[in-house]
């Protein structure tokens, strides 16, 4: 625990919980980049097939190399898996939960409002459920589009100093690591694929 105490056993659950979210996450970013370097070497070798004169010429006679149809079948599914990949994060992103993890109301509230309109009432942790916060350890409101996820800064994989948050602007956007995530696949996809 910061500041020398003792770790209790609640303290080391929410460690775990917050490693094991961090893990799942680099898995599924790991995945994603195989599924494209796969889609990359698979259309490379269309265009190979594509440039043979045996393959021209079966073209040309309305036949098509089995190589050929392989690979295409090949680009094909590992386009689906990596779309499949993103849009997973996405959906649990974005749907409501049925597990019971808090999530804040985007919408206008009434009571205990910030200037944001969200009730500070209905602000809990997705991780340790606690709707307290400290000063050195305050609530992050995620940022990213329709995430309403909050994370207490010591529940982060890696955690959140006060320092790093003071440092930040105030017009500056948080986003959880699902979102950051989510935006790390996107350019990930964008740049290995399209650029690449």
């Amino acid at each position: 625990k910061k500041g020398g105490g003792s770790v209790s056993y609640e303290d080391v659950l929410i460690r775990v919980k917050a490693k094991a979210a961090k893990k799942q996450v680099d898995s599924m970013y790991r995945k994603l980049k195989s599924k494209i370097r796969n889609c990359i070497n698979e259309e490379d070798k269309v265009r190979a097939y594509t440039e043979t004169k045996r393959s021209m010429q079966m073209l040309e006679k309305g036949k098509c190399p089995q190589e050929l149809l392989m690979a295409r079948e090949k680009v094909a599914r590992f386009k689906m898996e990596a779309r499949r990949i993103v849009m997973a994060l996405d959906h649990y992103i974005t749907t409501p939960p049925k597990n019971g993890e808090p999530r804040f109301d985007g919408g206008e509230g009434d009571n205990d409002s910030s200037d944001d309109g969200i009730d500070m009432d209905d602000v809990a942790c997705v991780v340790c459920r606690s709707d307290e916060g400290t000063e050195d350890n305050d609530l992050m409101m995620c940022d990213g589009a329709g995430c309403f996820r909050a994370f207490h800064m010591w529940c982060l994989e890696p955690a959140l100093t006060k320092d790093e948050v003071e440092g930040w602007d105030d017009e500056e956007d948080w986003l959880c690591p699902f979102c950051v995530a989510r935006g790390e696949m996107l350019w990930c996809v964008h740049e290995d694929y399209w650029h690449g």
